[in-house]
């Protein structure tokens, strides 16, 4: 996450950035959790907090039971405690004409200033819609007249947990709810 590890790994992989330094050291992170809240009432909304259970089940998360039990697994470390949040959308649905809620499960790694403390050296680049309309007319420009161009797709269903996160920098990835410490065990994208 490149907050107590450098990413030097992916030197050469993934396009770099200008050096964006953290404004913060990580050792000056702290996390009240006596006082601890997630935003809004995530806590009362079942389908979100199942959707937070199911990554714990998928192995994208860690559940521990107690904060004992999370210093622990983080080697001694204490957590820093990030917030979940549920965003709520309604969104049309034009062939059907209905209405559909959408809700997306965010972190926020601001308010606990993660963020400031993590440095930015490398940018992923997602790829765009134009990619594979030049890519096909590649393929039919290079073609001989007897041959096919075909094409196909790959989804990555869980593309969002795709990257391990370093267990040194777990400690700085973790969300509580419903009185269970969740430490992140995949760099959360997005």
């Amino acid at each position: 996450a490149g907050i107590a590890r450098n990413m030097n790994e992916l030197e050469g992989v993934m396009p770099t950035v200008s050096e964006d330094d953290a404004s913060i050291h990580y050792d000056d992170l702290t996390s009240n959790y006596e006082s601890f809240s997630n935003h809004g009432n995530i806590e009362e909304d079942k389908e979100a907090v199942d959707t937070i259970m199911d990554f714990a089940k998928r192995g994208f998360l860690k559940e521990c039971n107690s904060l004992d039990e999370c210093i622990q697994f983080l080697g001694g470390h204490k957590p820093i405690l990030i917030k979940f949040a549920c965003i709520t959308r309604e969104q049309s649905d034009s062939l059907n004409k209905t209405w559909k809620t959408k809700k997306r499960i965010i972190m926020d790694s601001k308010q606990s200033k993660v963020k400031a403390a993590s440095s930015r050296k490398f940018k992923g680049v997602l790829p765009r819609v134009t990619d594979a309309a030049h890519s096909a007319l590649d393929l039919l420009e290079d073609r001989m007249p007897s041959e096919d161009v075909e094409m196909f797709v790959i989804d990555a269903t869980d593309a969002f947990w795709e990257l391990p996160l370093h267990p040194e920098e777990r400690r700085f990835y973790v969300g509580r709810l419903l009185n269970k410490y969740l430490i992140y065990l995949r760099t959360a994208q997005g």
